[in-house]
């Protein structure tokens, strides 16, 4: 037996998929797999990437997009392109289509536009001297007949920090004005580009197809399941990192280049190279057009997606806060754009990460495994200020319970000129019931017992040292539901009395067991 032969015998008796050549367009309906090409950066790979592309833009009306303003600087890739050279090209607002670049810096080896090398950048780059994940986004925005490419280590001056103040502000226009944004998704750093090698051997064996009119074509078997799994593209290295979710559900559409295949992401739905598609009813990666289009739509344009409202931005908080970043004060600047488009959408304002008009409900948030921050982020009330899995305590049990806090004034100091950006203070002055914790019981019982849950955002061994008490939230009657756990500071803000700092917060599980005297209100000013 030949080894074509064998690999049929073993294909039987498991579910196959049919795959289809591309160009085969009468089994296009009959088998939806398609056959992947073995160089992600081959003609017939990037024709069909523009294919999908010239389709979402002719087909789709939620994508569509004219030509849109042109970010404060662009590389213009068409420039001198006869002699293997790009150059930074100021814009000067003009309108035109643009590609944007998403990807992972790593830690050596990316060019960036600096005070000293910026005029350089303008006279012009050698394409060969670029790094590989920018040079491959230089030839795809070729290839799609787009003359400009956005890349942010080059077309902001790193080293200064009111330029990169500003243009972090922007971000959220850029992506979100961008004709089309190409992910490589499967780089950890930028020598290893969108086109990487793909696996060798995929397991397809070559059938013969015979039609009803007496002809054969070829077509091939795979034990493989087609994109189904991959719609969320987790786990890829772009996927894990900070910057890339707002670039990500920022942009109209994204071409996602993976170590094995590509992927197109938009408004409409998904696709991948290996032909699976899905229409984004019930799942929403990207917050586009229909979300954030601030002056001709609203909130309930959002709702097929699972990033709408409220919500969604939950969602979002619990998947950013699972991410990395290699420069740990980036946090704040890192999800500027997302909290831009929000405010609008949401009628609200954004505060260090909460919204203003629901304070008190955003302060349920916790982390069961978290890591500190060693220099001021953000206040100690906000989620931005530990690093690790964040979650917005939603239980509809616990929301029915009587708010008994009120926010009497909020106030962060910024950094820069970004309004969403680095903070380097912030307090919260709230009136509500304060006792203090004795004997480590909190609401009189001690933590773990009844149904009682305590998230600490400090090592335990902290706890027995310092003084605590409860800042109750809600309440049922005389059962106690939350409180966040504070401890006094050893400064003072002029004019605001004593301060104090969240460490924790403390949930009621227990409807009717938990019960305790609600204790008097009193004013505190956490920081």
């Amino acid at each position: 037996m030949d080894s074509s032969s064998q690999k049929e015998q073993t294909l039987q008796n498991q579910q196959l998929t049919f795959l289809c050549t591309i160009e085969n367009l009468h089994l296009h309906q009959k088998f939806p797999g398609r056959v992947i090409q073995d160089d992600a950066g081959s003609l017939q790979t990037l024709n069909r990437a523009r294919k999908w592309l010239i389709s979402c833009q002719e087909t789709h009306p939620l994508c569509r997009l004219d030509e849109m303003e042109l970010p404060t600087r662009v590389l213009d890739v068409n420039s001198r392109c006869a002699d293997g050279i790009v150059r930074l090209l100021d814009s000067r607002l003009a309108c035109a289509n643009y590609a944007t670049l998403s990807y992972c810096w790593g830690t050596v080896g990316n060019l960036k536009s600096t005070a000293e090398t910026i005029q350089l950048h303008r006279s012009g780059i050698k394409t060969h001297t670029l790094p590989k994940t920018i040079r491959d986004a230089v030839a795809i925005t070729q290839y799609f007949g787009l003359r400009y490419l956005w890349v942010d280590s080059l077309c902001i001056i790193q080293d200064d920090p009111q330029d990169w103040d500003r243009e972090a502000q922007n971000m959220a226009k850029v992506y979100a004005n961008a004709y089309i944004n190409v992910s490589a998704l499967g780089a950890v750093n930028t020598s290893q580009g969108c086109f990487m090698r793909r696996p060798a051997e995929r397991g397809a064996v070559p059938l013969e197809y015979h039609h009803d009119d007496g002809t054969c074509s070829q077509v091939f078997a795979t034990i493989s399941d087609i994109g189904a799994n991959e719609t969320e593209l987790s786990g890829y290295p772009a996927s894990t990192r900070a910057w890339t979710l707002q670039e990500r559900i920022l942009a109209r559409r994204t071409l996602h280049f993976g170590p094995g295949q590509m992927f197109f992401e938009c408004a409409w739905g998904f696709r991948s190279e290996d032909g699976y598609m899905e229409p984004k009813k019930d799942r929403g990666a990207t917050v586009s057009q229909s979300a954030f289009q601030e002056v001709q739509t609203n909130i309930k344009d959002m709702a097929d997606t699972q990033l709408s409202g409220r919500e969604g931005w939950s969602r979002l908080v619990t998947m950013y806060s699972q991410r990395q970043m290699a420069k740990q004060s980036d946090k704040l600047p890192a999800f500027s754009g997302l909290a831009q488009r929000y405010e609008s959408i949401l009628k609200d304002v954004y505060v260090a990460g909460l919204w203003k008009s629901q304070l008190i409900k955003d302060l349920h948030w916790y982390a069961e495994s978290w890591y500190i921050f060693p220099y001021y982020r953000a206040p100690s009330w906000s989620w931005m200020s530990i690093d690790g899995p964040i979650f917005m305590w939603n239980s509809k049990d616990i929301e029915s319970a009587h708010i008994c806090a009120r926010v009497l004034d909020c106030h962060v100091e910024l950094k820069g000129q970004n309004p969403y950006g680095e903070l380097t203070g912030g307090w919260l002055k709230i009136e509500a019931p304060l006792a203090e914790v004795k004997d480590s019981q909190i609401f009189g019982y001690e933590p773990g017992k009844a149904l009682l849950r305590v998230f600490g955002e400090l090592p335990e061994e902290y706890f027995d040292k310092l003084q605590i008490f409860t800042l109750f939230l809600r309440v049922r009657g005389d059962m106690p539901r939350t409180a966040l756990l504070i401890t006094p500071m050893d400064y003072r803000i002029p004019g605001e009395g004593q301060c104090y700092r969240r460490i924790g917060i403390a949930i009621n599980l227990e409807r009717y067991k938990i019960r305790c005297e609600i204790p008097n209100k009193a004013v505190v000013t956490l920081v």
